[in-house]
């Protein structure tokens, strides 16, 4: 049975808004690491990236010659990052909205992310130089 152009309209429609939705998600993502850190921001971006596309990857890599663990392996990633996809979704659009309504301040949200980001950062860096923290982070609990 082919798919009619109902289907097809539908199914682009849904698609557009996972990829218009993965997009504002990486792009808070890609704010909240420091900019001091183009290298991490460059990882999110591509993990972003590959772990969404991963999802579609193994739905289409099933049946084919391709080794069951693998497909399996991509279709668990897949899944998985679909997942936290939605709970970070849920989460900036959230606070987007919370702070549309001035219920929050501007940037308390996001501020305390960037901390815990900053501070995680700093954190390898100092592990990987053997350098002592030379300004402790804000305790955040």
């Amino acid at each position: 049975m082919k798919p009619t152009i109902n289907q097809m309209g539908f199914f682009s429609i849904i698609l557009l808004l996972f990829v218009c939705a993965n997009v504002y998600v990486l792009w808070r993502l890609w704010h909240l690491v420091p900019p001091s850190a183009p290298t991490v921001r460059i990882v999110v971006l591509v993990c972003g990236i590959v772990l969404t596309l991963a999802f579609f990857g193994g739905m289409a890599a099933r049946g084919t010659a391709l080794p069951v663990w693998l497909t399996s392996l991509v279709y668990r990633i897949g899944t998985a990052w679909l997942f936290i996809f939605l709970y970070l979704l849920i989460a900036f659009v959230a606070g987007d909205l919370l702070r549309l309504v001035h219920l929050i301040p501007k940037g308390i949200v996001f501020d305390v992310a960037k901390d815990m980001v900053r501070c995680a950062h700093r954190d390898l860096h100092d592990r990987q130089h053997r350098l002592p923290q030379q300004t402790p982070c804000r305790n955040l609990a």
